[in-house]
């Protein structure tokens, strides 16, 4: 299901959808290719895959765009987002829909909901070591989530984990 026809770069793919439904492999395999870049994530928890900032040092930055998160925030700098359309690449951010939204005014963007069924997302948000809290908060945010999908750009489905290679074919 898509609403645009193709993908054009250097552009950024704004990647929305459930906790669960692979937006972080999406751009990982994404960015194993030399035109995919993931730009500089910041975030409040010690992570692989964000540059951990202490709330002070947070609060201190100039971020372009932010959010919470089960406790955690969340930033990115338009300057990373830029130095990487600049260097002609496509840049590969997992965002919420606040986030991707905030892209789509400042730079090309194209915003590619990430599906998946929401049987297999409970399944994976039960069997993972989170809080109680945590897993009634993930489980709660799915159909607000999936109401999301209907002003993406395109809708892909991740059900068997080759979602970059469908957003490979939109471009």
């Amino acid at each position: 299901q898509t609403r645009a026809s193709k993908i054009t770069g250097p552009s950024v793919l704004a990647l929305v959808g459930p906790s669960g439904s692979g937006k972080s492999d999406v751009t990982a395999n994404l960015c194993q290719d030399y035109r995919f870049v993931s730009p500089k994530t910041y975030c409040t928890k010690h992570s692989s895959k964000h540059h951990y900032l202490s709330e002070q040092e947070f609060a201190r930055q100039n971020f372009f765009e932010q959010t919470m998160y089960a406790g955690v925030r969340y930033g990115t700098k338009k300057e990373d987002i830029q130095a990487v359309l600049d260097d002609g690449k496509y840049a590969v951010i997992p965002l919420d829909m606040c986030g991707a939204i905030a892209m789509k005014r400042h730079f090309p963007t194209s915003i590619i909901y990430i599906a998946r069924d929401k049987e297999k997302l409970i399944e994976d948000v039960i069997t993972e070591d989170f809080s109680v809290e945590e897993k009634t908060l993930r489980i709660l945010s799915l159909d607000a989530e999936k109401r999301n999908r209907e002003i993406c750009d395109f809708e892909i489905n991740n059900r068997d984990g080759r979602g970059s290679e469908r957003i490979l074919q939109l471009i």
